[in-house]
């Protein structure tokens, strides 16, 4: 079962898009995700547009990552992104906004202090 967005506002199980995991990726492709969510929401004043920004990936980086799998690893990463000490708190919370991402509960304890 893959990951999709049925709306603009949440992300779904979609069972009509059913495809296999997608590769695990290296560190470097990993790495360039998260520059790349980073980049973006900057300056970010509304959610993305989800579908949209898959594509503006695409368009950026040359990849080999399939569009349905690309939906799958973002919706894994952004997960994580309240572990990546290496963004300041303000752009990762930018992230979280810009991407629909759920407060991680050890996150939200940490912003509220």
């Amino acid at each position: 079962m893959s990951f999709c967005q049925s709306n603009r506002a949440s992300w779904k199980f979609c069972n009509s898009e059913a495809t296999s995991m997608p590769r695990q990726l290296n560190e470097e492709e990993e790495a360039r995700i998260f520059k790349f969510f980073a980049e973006e929401s900057e300056n970010v004043t509304s959610p993305f547009e989800l579908n949209s920004f898959y594509s503006k990936f695409r368009k950026k980086y040359t990849t080999d990552i399939g569009y349905n799998d690309l939906k799958v690893i973002f919706f894994k990463l952004r997960l994580k992104i309240h572990e990546k000490n290496e963004y300041g708190m303000d752009l990762r919370v930018r992230m979280m906004f810009a991407l629909r991402v759920p407060v991680n509960p050890e996150f939200l304890v940490v912003l509220v202090n």
